[in-house]
């Protein structure tokens, strides 16, 4: 159904957060410090590849319904969140400062996911990035974090917590069930209280 996952299919997305999304974004954000300085890096390439790194599976799951979506990536955001945390740890950083980022990679991928559903992924695709781009931004200048960080991570779970509340309305169809006039025949259209052409009340 198209609002049920299967546990392996969250399993999937889980998982693609780590196996897939991490190593493209290592990849690509190497690659990239052959033309960009390290702040570079972090505020340009990363959120553009990381936020398409851990989104991509949910391009093929168009069909879903909104909360379907969104919750297959937030998890596949979760998986990718849960794996830098712990690569930073691992490195030297305070567990608790990479806390939030957890969630904030899990709110972004969720965000892509209301975007496909609404059939306009690259639009939602784009909030995530500036957000993330904003968050390494303002890491880069140290304390600064606090102020201009914490509010892109509080602006990206704002975010996701109000698509998710809209995805249990449903999209209209663009399409509408034809009404024939019963004196003319003419299409009327939805809503008309009277055929254009011939004027008969409907």
């Amino acid at each position: 159904m198209a609002g049920r996952q299967t546990l392996a299919e969250r399993l999937f997305f889980f998982l693609s957060g780590i196996l897939v999304g991490v190593p493209v974004a290592i990849f690509f954000e190497g690659v990239s410090h052959l033309w960009f300085t390290s702040i570079g890096v972090a505020t340009f390439v990363a959120p553009f590849v990381e936020e398409f790194a851990k989104a991509d599976p949910l391009f093929f799951r168009y069909e879903r319904t909104g909360r379907s979506l969104m919750f297959l990536g937030l998890l596949s955001g979760l998986g990718f969140g849960i794996a830098e945390f712990a690569v930073y740890v691992v490195s030297g950083v305070p567990f608790f400062l990479r806390l939030p980022a957890i969630a904030f990679h899990a709110a972004g991928t969720s965000i892509v996911g209301y975007g496909v559903y609404k059939r306009s992924a690259f639009r939602y695709y784009l909030l995530p990035v500036g957000l993330h781009f904003l968050n390494n931004l303002f890491a880069s200048l140290g304390w600064l974090w606090l102020v201009g960080g914490v509010a892109a991570t509080l602006v990206s779970y704002y975010l996701a917590y109000r698509y998710w509340k809209l995805s249990a309305t449903p999209t209209p169809s663009a399409s509408h069930v034809s009404r024939f006039c019963t004196n003319c025949g003419k299409e009327v259209p939805p809503g008309a209280a009277f055929c254009f052409s011939c004027g008969m009340k409907q």
